[in-house]
C-alpha cells in the first residue's frame, strides 16, 4: 500500500499542478476548483477527493480532473480521473445538470492482495446547484467501465476561480 500511494499521490499531485496551471487563464474562462466526499461501491469505500473544472465562457463543455482516495472493502484505491462533461442548460440558468465521460486510472491496494493499477473509462451525470459569490456545490455519480471501481456518489462544493 505505502509503495503504491507514494508512486501515485505525486501523478495525482500533478493533475492537481496542471489544474492551477489551468485556472491562471485570463478572466474570459469559466473555472473552479473544490473538495469532495462521497461513497463508492465494488469496492464499498467512502471517499474524498478533490475537482477542478476548466473551461471557456459561454462554453456548455468543460474538463473537470479529478482525483480522489477510497478507503473500505479491505482495499484502497487511489483513481485519477480526465472527464469532460456537458452542461445541459445555460450558464445564465440556476441550476446546471450535466453529464460527461472520460478515462479513468485506479490504483488498488490491500494488505490481503498484491497492488494493481487498472485503466477504464468513467461515465458521469449530476447537477450543480449556486452557492454565494459564484460558487457551486455539486452532487454527481461517476460510473466505472472496466476494472475500475464501480461506482462512485459524491458531493463537492467548488470554490468559484474567476
Amino acid at each position: 500500500m505505502r509503495s503504491l500511494t507514494k508512486r501515485f499521490v505525486g501523478l495525482g499531485l500533478l493533475v492537481l499542478l496542471c489544474t492551477g496551471t489551468a485556472l491562471a487563464q485570463p478572466v474570459s474562462s469559466r473555472h473552479g476548483v473544490g473538495p469532495y466526499f462521497g461513497f463508492g461501491a465494488d469496492p464499498d469505500q467512502f471517499i474524498v477527493g478533490g475537482q477542478g473544472i476548466i473551461g471557456l465562457s459561454g462554453s456548455r463543455v468543460h474538463f473537470s480532473p479529478s482525483m480522489d482516495f477510497g478507503i473500505g472493502d479491505e482495499i484502497n484505491a487511489v483513481t485519477i480521473n480526465f472527464d469532460v462533461t456537458y452542461d445541459f442548460l445555460p450558464a445564465s440558468s440556476r441550476v446546471a445538470f450535466y453529464a460527461g465521460a472520460g478515462p479513468t486510472l485506479a490504483f488498488l491496494s490491500s494488505d490481503r492482495y498484491d497492488d494493481d493499477t487498472e485503466a477504464g473509462l468513467s461515465l458521469v451525470t449530476g447537477v450543480k446547484l449556486p452557492g454565494k459569490t459564484g460558487n457551486s456545490f455539486n452532487i454527481g455519480i461517476r460510473a466505472g467501465l472496466g476494472d475500475i471501481p464501480e461506482m462512485r456518489m459524491t458531493a463537492a462544493y467548488i470554490f468559484n476561480m474567476r
